[in-house]
């Protein structure tokens, strides 16, 4: 979603057999059925692709496979220069605080890492989840031995309160927002503390062991979006609200010892965390120390030096320019380098800037220059020319001419280009940050560009404080450079991608990139949506590339790829590309 931070992915063919029924958790009360109800026969499970890439795995069961020659034990530090927004589950949307919830939290379905590549497999439930025919009901069911951290089961019923109170968006806003777009009868609920409470039949539990999700249209990659936060069980009676995320209730190898938001999260062993069922978590150490705040730089150089404590420490923000070249062939071990599902882009408003002028910009546009005023290094930031990073399933390298993200920009090729259109003088405009240096150098740098191939330019300045906020607003007075100017994939699909981004309903979300309006673009959208998940990849392929040769709503800029530094006793460093950051699950100390 939106600016989060994350080897190509290689095309991956989803297992599809239907997991066997588990007994019941233990102590199950008389009233409930004694084993987990069997699938009816109204519905069916997620279908197998013909062929292609493996994207899930409906048979992985736990524990998860060992790393190779990991050892017990020790507490690992991770610092970083900002915290999530929050680390409330029904609030949590970014890719930092997911990942640090995947350590004390478990939610229906997970991502484990093969080789380095993401395949969906269940977590809490038994399998991807049950679609009925016409694509308007998911059944998933629980595993059974799945316990919170004080020993009492987890219960179907948990989840569905979950789901409910991620309904409450004054208070949640930042969480995520599908579900208000595929659930039925979403649009007149407001969660469980508003007048209606639990009075909401878009999901219920049929017994302790099964939820189903009514939706009001279909939604195919409900076992993707099931993977999120939102959808880790909370009891009602431990729910408090605004404070739940200082003592959440723990599903994971690991539990909340302490939380200051912003400030610092110490994570202790769960002693209820059941192996058995999780096929994608370790619980190597003994414990997570996450530090926020502080200088960055200061933190890196720190973590490289490995002195004393840090070498059990990781920094997982981007790598700073100026540690790059403290890295030698001494330390170069402690540089983890992988891909993440985001890109940044340069946004031109299609309801205001005409094809044939988006087209002239492109051929305009001085990307070396405004790279190297950026300081954009290859490692972190190759230059992009495609919609879907390399990180995404589905991804196919092309490259058209001026869509490249780098290159001088021809101002005279574009000038023809202008004159021949009869748009010679066109003005384009865009907001910069005033009280910022890079910002303002980098829009002279535009704004030269661009005048010199014949455009008229205003370049509005506003406090940095409020870029943010005037590049989001649906008023906003430019036509460049509106929000969202970045983007990292939900799940690694292109379901998570085109629909958010490229149709009409994504205008009134504030999702759109460009403000694209297109009834046959929306109609395209919606039939590779309707297709099983393996034949949506080539499809969302070929849909990439048209949408930048005959719509250009964007000029790709860059991809955003993950490096951070660890200490020298960190022991199994890889990055996680559905995040862009370190998977922590599998992180041990080699020297405990």
């Amino acid at each position: 979603m939106h600016w989060k931070r994350t080897a190509v992915f290689a095309a991956v063919v989803i297992l599809a057999v239907t997991a066997c029924a588990d007994d019941p958790p233990a102590g199950a009360p008389n009233t409930t059925p004694t084993t987990p109800p069997a699938t009816t026969p109204t519905t069916t499970p997620v279908q197998s692709p013909s062929a292609g890439d493996v994207v899930a795995d409906q048979t992985a069961k736990g524990p998860a496979r060992p790393v190779d020659g990991a050892t017990k034990g020790g507490i690992i530090t991770a610092y970083a220069e900002a915290a999530p927004a929050t680390l409330d589950p029904s609030g949590v949307d970014d890719t930092d605080g997911r990942q640090i919830q995947k350590l004390y939290l478990r939610a229906l379905t997970q991502y484990d890492l093969r080789d380095g590549k993401p395949v969906l497999v269940p977590d809490l439930a038994q399998n991807l989840g049950t679609r009925s025919p016409d694509g308007l009901t998911w059944t998933f069911r629980l595993k059974s031995g799945i316990k919170y951290q004080d020993g009492t089961p987890v219960k179907a019923d948990h989840i569905v309160y979950a789901v409910k109170r991620s309904f409450v968006r004054p208070r949640f806003a930042s969480g995520p927002s599908y579900h208000l777009d595929f659930l039925a009868g979403a649009d007149e609920y407001d969660g469980p503390y508003g007048p209606d409470g639990e009075n909401y039949s878009g999901v219920e539990a049929t017994d302790d062991y099964t939820v189903v999700f009514h939706l009001a249209r279909p939604f195919d990659a409900l076992p993707f979006f099931a993977s999120y936060p939102m959808f880790a069980p909370i009891p009602k009676e431990r729910d408090r609200r605004s404070i739940y995320q200082l003592t959440p209730m723990s599903t994971g190898p690991y539990q909340v010892a302490s939380h200051e938001p912003g400030k610092q999260l110490r994570l202790t062993t769960n002693p209820n965390w059941n192996p058995d069922t999780d096929p994608v978590r370790h619980q190597y150490a003994d414990g997570f120390v996450f530090h926020w705040g502080g200088d960055p730089e200061a933190q890196q150089r720190n973590v490289l030096d490995s002195a004393g404590a840090d070498a059990n420490a990781l920094q997982y923000g981007a790598i700073e320019p100026a540690v790059v070249p403290r890295i030698d062939d001494t330390n170069r071990s402690q540089l983890v380098v992988g891909d993440s599902p985001c890109l940044r882009v340069v946004t031109m408003d299609t309801q205001r800037i005409p094809l044939p002028v988006r087209k002239a910009i492109a051929v305009a546009m001085p990307w070396d220059a405004l790279r190297a005023a950026e300081g954009l290094a290859m490692l972190t930031s190759p230059p992009a020319s495609t919609l879907l990073p390399p990180a995404v399933l589905g991804y196919a390298a092309y490259r058209l001419p001026g869509l490249t993200g780098t290159g001088p920009g021809n101002p005279a090729r574009a000038r023809q280009l202008l004159v021949a259109a009869g748009q010679d003088g066109f003005e384009l405009s865009w907001y910069y940050a005033e009280d910022d240096p890079l910002s303002r150098r980098v829009s002279q740098i535009r704004e030269l560009g661009l005048a010199k191939a014949g455009f008229a330019v205003r370049a509005r300045p506003v406090p940095a404080a409020k870029l943010r906020g005037r590049n989001a607003s649906p008023n906003a007075k430019v036509n460049m450079l509106r929000s969202p100017a970045a983007w990292c994939a939900d799940w690694p699909t292109g379901s998570s991608w085109f629909p958010e981004l490229f149709t009409s309903a994504a205008i009134d979300r504030g999702t759109s990139m460009g403000r694209l309006r297109s009834p046959a673009l929306d109609a395209e959208v919606a039939r590779i949506a309707g297709l099983g998940p393996a034949e949506q990849l080539p499809e969302w392929a070929r849909l990439d590339r048209t949408i930048l040769s005959s719509y250009v709503p964007v000029l790709p800029y860059h991809y955003m790829k993950a490096a951070f530094v660890v200490g020298r006793n960190i022991g199994h460093a890889v990055g996680d590309p559905t995040a862009g950051m370190p998977d922590l699950t599998s992180m041990y100390l080699q020297q405990p």
